[in-house]
């Protein structure tokens, strides 16, 4: 029975420890964007792989109790704005929501793709806090994550020069 026992704990631990165990993990720069369908505020299902097969997408996991979010999107919000019309998506994806996110959009005139209900999606992504950004190309390569602390501004100028890197003939400078 200790045998057993053994073999069993031994069993656990080498499970554990592998990669398949590290799913929800954080993601690094360089790796595959998980893909996921899910539907908007509209109810159309959005599948990430399709729609953004030949698009840069600024990927943000938010909710609207985070002051960090709140300092964020405004200044992701400007740089939409700059940025429309080129090969660019961005999606708003809200995570451990107790408020109305919806109206939080409306309230703030943001145009980004809203999607609620995104836990499952963020702990693929292996985001543990708000706002988890992230930067995909078209190839579902993440070039970019943020990381905790970092300013709006430095955020931003990430996006911007990620952005050009994987669309080198896009305009992504500042509007003066």
């Amino acid at each position: 029975m200790t045998q057993l026992r053994f073999i069993g704990i031994c069993l656990w631990l080498a499970l554990a420890a592998s990669p398949h165990a590290q799913a929800g993990g954080p993601l690094k720069v360089g790796a595959k964007a998980p893909d996921w369908i899910l539907a908007d505020i509209s109810g159309k299902h959005i599948s990430f792989y399709e729609n953004c097969s030949d698009h840069t997408a600024v990927v943000l996991f938010w909710a609207t109790w985070c002051p960090y979010c709140s300092a964020l999107m405004p200044e992701l919000e400007k740089l939409r704005g700059e940025l429309q019309g080129q090969p660019i998506k961005f999606y708003a994806l809200n995570i451990w929501e107790d408020s109305d996110p919806v109206a939080h959009m409306q309230k703030h005139d943001y145009g980004f793709k809203l999607i609620l209900n995104a836990e499952r999606v963020a702990k693929r992504y292996g985001v543990m806090g708000t706002p988890g950004l992230f930067v995909i190309a078209p190839d579902r390569t993440i070039r970019y994550i943020r990381a905790k602390g970092t300013k709006p501004a430095n955020v931003i100028t990430s996006i911007r020069q990620t952005f050009a890197q994987i669309n080198p003939t896009a305009t992504a400078t500042p509007a003066n």
